[in-house]
């Protein structure tokens, strides 16, 4: 079976915030797309209280927290502790020795990202 993804609505693929076990996949063409999604991904979280976590490049960082901007206030929402933002590369090269990814080491470095959202109550 294929699935022709251009005949999707985006509403389709829209995620459902308040069901924790919920996932989605997004597709796009291109960076505009993806960052206008996931400040509404995100500011939404955020408005419900609970934590936002982004492991991005810096390009995309730089422009998710301008995007982010638009919607929510980014610094209190970092301040607050509900807003985390994480080099893609730094993140990538904490859990990896020798070219290979240690699962020890992943399981300690988003362990840690994610036990102080959780330490947060989101």
């Amino acid at each position: 079976m294929s699935v022709n993804f251009r005949d999707l609505e985006p509403s389709m693929l829209e995620p459902r915030m308040g069901a924790r076990d919920d996932h989605f996949v997004e597709l796009y063409d291109d960076d505009a797309a993806l960052i206008a999604s996931v400040r509404t991904f995100l500011s939404r979280g955020i408005e419900e209280g609970e934590v936002a976590i982004v492991i991005a490049t810096p390009e995309h960082r730089s422009a998710i927290d301008r995007e982010l901007a638009t919607a929510t206030d980014v610094e209190a929402a970092r301040e607050s502790g509900l807003f985390e933002s994480h080099d893609a590369q730094q993140t990538l090269d904490a859990f990896t020795v020798d070219g290979h990814l240690d699962p020890i080491r992943f399981a300690e470095v988003i362990g840690n990202i994610l036990g102080r959202a959780a330490a947060g109550g989101g």
